[in-house]
């Protein structure tokens, strides 16, 4: 028989997929992917980022406490080659 729930929990950095919340907090403390796999290919500011000392990475705000130096949220773009990372790009 086929599992069935109403919700299904996802990490931000790598998009592995659970069935409960416990199961993604476990995961996250261990789950090492800050990027996407793959090559930077646009980047909006041309600082490196830096991680925010006020506001650290956690399951539900990994992406959101990265910041440029002047204090916008910088923007990134990837490119992920699916052949090599299958799971990433499903």
């Amino acid at each position: 028989a086929e599992y069935q729930s109403s919700s299904l929990y996802v990490c931000e950095r790598c998009f592995k997929y659970m069935k409960t919340r416990d199961a993604l907090h476990a995961h996250c403390a261990v789950c090492n992917l800050w990027h996407p796999p793959g090559d930077e290919i646009y980047r909006h500011n041309t600082e490196p980022l830096v991680a925010s000392t006020t506001n650290p990475p956690t399951a539900t705000t990994s992406s959101e406490s990265y910041l440029a130096p002047d204090g916008r949220r910088a923007l990134s773009l990837f490119e992920v080659n699916g052949k090599k990372n299958p799971v990433y790009c499903q």
